[in-house]
């Protein structure tokens, strides 16, 4: 049993009650086979209860001549504990036999066995497992009151009777006494039905069983305690698919992990081909493949998915008896290597391979290894069906991300912790505590003390000995959003991050424990309370594709689409082709996007050639569809999928491992092009990032003059919850004199300002090889080079960067840009596509840019989050020069109208500026009703603005 606590409600084949109105679910309870299956070295085969005979029976295939066996009264939940068989999980024994051969003998007809374990010893070997009759259904009740503790219910099949054991304990210190539990059709329902008894306990959780005459569940349970009532909504576990799709090395195939419930077993099924004879072991390891970020990367080392998933600390020189005798990931141990093999195909059952509870395998990683040892191929087990995926973006002081991940279906359903978090200086520090805080950020430049605080739904309390009762072991006993006491406290690595990977069952991305919106603070090390990094916890869209409008000389239409839900999931393809007349061969990504109205804009000149970022040699390619997704370039989809040869229409989904969506070799904002037969270009598309529905874009772009001219244009897709997509970069310059490499960076002031640093990234002792692109987040937000290299102004070039802000507090807007070759320089202000608007106001003391922001949304009816107000501000004489841009608002007559009414707060004289705009001529020029602005601003402005505000504590 797994040391968390559990309350389990499952049917067995007698009943404990005695009344002619019963008698039917009696007779008809678990009718036919209830067997358990035994997987051991040297020991295969089933132990059956026939309940029409009441006989059991052993087919067994075993060396020994003795098989001692015995029947206990818990069920075993799989993967959950490095001793499933002990006592104290199983409970004590109801049958015990000792058997020789294949033995025939009859039992209690009077037990009810299914739901209970059986335990089995031979040879010197043991292992158990549940009695099985192949058809429940399971139920969950999670209580959290004064009384603790989860509750399963199984019922073999409808309509037969169910079977409550539970787990239950108070959480404060109150007299051991029964406790009585009831179903309910609400918490304050009048309709109940009693079910029972249960001793609870504050010292221990008291695990007990009872047996129920009833065969229909109710949506709620309660439990009544003294005077005292606890309830808890029941929920319909689903059974849990995830798998692993490989296209590496060469090698293809796929895992795919189904477990009905944490009482079930795990079906395995294992489709590989192309093996060549050179495959050796497979397993699990405990992190998921990140994605590639060089050409001659290894993505299956251990740096990359981690170490050989053993939670339980298994010790890999057991004596092998049951399934629970290797560690979790040690799949080849416990079914057999892959050794000479060209192809493998089998379904396989596995008593050790959870996909509830903390020591899931979902989202960790499946490894090939060769027969050397070596890693070979690997990929990450995702989630079947729809998934919602969060995110933590850490920036300042520590840097990287938390990434949340559940399936979209139940909220129930446990929930996915990634980290990937290092120090933003060269320090290591360990033992820092991380926990849900109740408050986001409001802004970015807001200090942690604002994130008020721990997540605590359930009011646990945190005084006497919580940091003693609080751990790992007994989670129940913790706050919801205190993650290092519930899981660990964690470490901080520099440069390269820590990675972790948690299952954590208590905290949610939807329903009544959904941490969506609230904020994740990280405290100083070993255990120290004060904040040092924080960051909120936002709903990521899903990464989304579509072809624009096409260009060139064909004729055909139709569109490709893809998404991906994050890195380390394939990118799912369709392609809708159509009027291709049996003239088109192959379509690939290439480099650049479409120029719209340009001449011959399918040409290498405007968009270059395949998108190929890891080098792959095309020549050495193998033929069209008969490769691995790597062995192609990233761009070449039809390589990798089929060509166009001789079609006129085609429809088809992929599932691509070797085409991202996001990241710094992102696909997205690049181009789509269908090639004829010779190779020569038909079609042409960008492959544009697609809008959900409540993002909007922000352009920016920087012009050039002079002796190199032309634009640097970034833009970015900003939602309302504070995200944002990575930017793309368009470099688009031409030098009028010699060429030469650049220097970019984006500076603070026109000459001879400091590198953009707003998340105050330290320079480790002019030491810059931590910053790259593909850890973005270590660089300076305007070290262009550092993040994507020297430029070369005689070409077209495009970036994906994800660390450089459009918007918000820390955005790049009214930055300088600057070129850099030899001793010369030459800059441009960074400018958004709507007009930047400047206010001039008496200075105040503190200046409140929230209040601003405010205040400019109610006056121009905007919502908040469109309002950038820019971070710096000009003081002359004693006025304070403050600017701003509003996404997608370009109605200068209202922006301007801002100044016509001296009412709205202490402004100087000359108060408004906006770039390209005329100032209009009186006060009725504005389109807003002077008596409604002077309503709104003056009581939002007037007093926002010079409120001297302090950070919630």
């Amino acid at each position: 049993m797994s040391k968390t606590l559990v309350i389990l409600l499952i049917l067995s084949s007698t009943l404990v009650v005695t009344s002619t109105a019963d008698q039917g679910l009696k007779d008809s309870c678990c009718q036919g086979d209830i067997t358990a299956q035994i997987q051991m070295t040297n020991v295969q085969g089933s132990v059956t209860i026939d309940t029409n005979t009441w006989t059991l029976r052993t087919n067994l295939s075993t060396r020994c001549a003795t098989v001692n066996i015995s029947i206990h009264e818990f069920p075993v939940i799989y993967g959950a504990s490095q001793d499933p068989c002990d006592i104290g999980h199983i409970g004590q024994s109801s049958l015990d036999l000792s058997l020789k051969g294949t033995t025939q003998v009859v039992v209690d007809r009077n037990m009810r066995y299914d739901g209970r374990s059986l335990f089995l010893k031979t040879c010197g070997l043991q292992t158990c497992v549940n009695l099985d009759t192949g058809a429940h259904r399971v139920w969950k009740a999670v209580v959290h009151s004064f009384i603790l503790g989860q509750v399963y219910f199984l019922q073999p099949s409808t309509p037969q009777p169910i079977t409550v054991v539970m787990e239950l304990g108070l959480l404060e210190e109150m007299a051991a006494l029964n406790a009585s539990l009831f179903f309910s059709d609400a918490c304050q329902g009048n309709n109940v039905q009693l079910l029972g008894s249960a001793q609870v306990n504050h010292q221990k959780f008291a695990k007990s069983r009872l047996e129920l005459n009833t065969a229909e569940v109710m949506p709620y349970l309660v439990i009544k305690y003294q005077e005292r009532w606890a309830c808890a909504e029941l929920k319909l576990i689903q059974t849990k698919e995830v798998s692993a799709q490989f296209s590496m090395k060469g090698v293809e195939g796929s895992f795919s992990f189904k477990q009905e419930s944490p009482f079930h077993p795990t079906q395995l099924s294992i489709n590989l081909w192309r093996l060549r004879g050179l495959a050796g072991q497979y397993r699990i390891h405990s992190l998921p493949v990140r994605a590639r970020h060089h050409s001659d990367q290894n993505l299956c080392d251990e740096g990359n998915t981690g170490s050989l998933w053993n939670p339980l600390s298994v010790s890999t020189a057991n004596n092998r008896g049951g399934h629970t005798s290797w560690p979790i990931g040690d799949l080849s141990g416990r079914h057999g290597t892959l050794q000479g093999r060209e192809a493998f195909s089998a379904v396989l059952t596995d008593w050790n391979l959870p996909l509830f509870g903390n020591n899931s395998v979902t989202t960790r990683s499946v490894l090939i290894l060769k027969a050397s040892g070596e890693p070979w191929a690997c990929s990450t087990i995702n989630l079947e069906g729809e998934v919602v995926t969060a995110l933590a973006s850490f920036r300042k002081g520590v840097v990287g991300k938390i990434m949340f991940q559940q399936a979209t279906s139940d909220p129930y359903n446990d929930l996915t912790v990634y980290i990937e978090l290092s120090q933003a200086s060269d320090s290591i520090s360990k033992n820092h505590n991380w926990h849900i805080h109740e408050i986001p950020l409001t802004t970015e430049s807001k200090d942690c003390a604002s994130a008020g605080g721990h997540f605590n739904p359930y009011n646990v309390s945190t005084g006497g000995n919580y940091s003693q009762e609080c751990k790992p072991s007994n989670p129940m006993r913790c706050e919801a959003g205190d993650y290092a006491g519930r899981l660990v406290p964690i470490t901080l690595l520099a440069p390269f991050p820590a990675r972790y990977l948690f299952t954590d069952s208590l905290t949610s991305l939807t329903g009544p424990t959904s941490i969506i919106g609230r904020s994740v603070v990280i405290h100083e090390s070993e255990g120290r309370s004060p904040r040092v990094a924080c960051a909120n916890i936002l709903l990521q869209p899903i990464f989304q594709g579509r072809t624009d409008l096409w260009s060139g000389s064909g004729n055909a239409g139709g569109e490709l689409g893809a998404s991906q839900v994050s890195e380390f999931t394939p990118t799912v393809i369709d392609v809708n082709f159509n009027g291709l007349s049996g003239l088109a061969g192959g379509f690939h990504i290439h480099q650049l996007p479409v120029t719209a109205g340009s001449d011959n804009p399918c040409s290498d000149q405007k968009i270059r050639g395949h998108f190929n970022p890891f080098l792959v040699n095309m020549t050495s390619s193998p033929a069209v569809g008969n490769g691995t997704d790597d062995e192609y370039e990233l761009g070449d989809i039809s390589g990798r999928h089929g060509s166009l040869l001789n079609l006129d229409n085609k429809i088809a989904k992929f599932r691509d491992m070797n085409l991202p969506l996001s990241g710094p070799h992102s696909a997205l904002g690049r181009s789509l092009v269908i090639h004829y037969v010779n190779g020569s270009r038909m079609h042409c598309a960008t492959f544009q990032h697609q809008l959900s529905s409540d993002g909007e874009w922000v352009r920016v772009s920087a012009e050039f003059s002079g002796v190199i001219r032309g634009r640097i244009s970034l833009s970015q897709i900003v939602y309302p919850n504070g995200g944002s997509s990575d930017t793309t970069i368009l470099v688009d310059l031409q030098p009028a004199s010699p060429d030469k490499n650049l220097s970019w960076s984006i500076r603070t002031q026109d000459s001879g300002g400091e590198t953009y640093n707003p998340y105050e990234i330290p320079n480790q002792g002019g030491n810059w090889s931590w910053c790259g692109p593909q850890v973005s987040q270590h660089c300076r937000v305007g070290d262009l080079v550092g993040k994507h290299g020297p430029i070369s102004p005689r070409n077209r070039l495009m970036f994906t960067d994800s660390n450089l802000p459009l918007a918000g507090d820390f955005t790049v807007v009214s930055r300088t840009l600057a070129l850099s070759w030899d001793s010369l320089e030459l800059s441009s202000m960074l400018l958004p596509d709507v007009s930047i608007t400047s206010l001039k106001f008496q200075k105040v003391t503190p200046f409140d840019r929230s209040a601003l922001r405010g205040a400019v949304s109610a006056a121009l009816g905007v919502p908040l989050w469109k309002v950038t107000v820019l971070p710096q501000t000009t003081e002359e004489d004693s006025c304070l020069r403050v600017q701003f841009f509003v996404i997608g608002f370009n109605d200068t007559s209202n922006l301007n109208a801002l100044q016509a009414q001296e009412s709205l707060g202490p402004f100087c004289t000359s108060t408004l500026c906006c770039p390209g705009s005329k100032k209009p001529s009186g006060s009725n020029a504005s389109g807003i009703s002077t008596s409604i602005f002077l309503i709104i601003a003056s009581l939002v402005l007037s007093q926002l603005l010079l409120a001297n505000r302090t950070d919630e504590k």
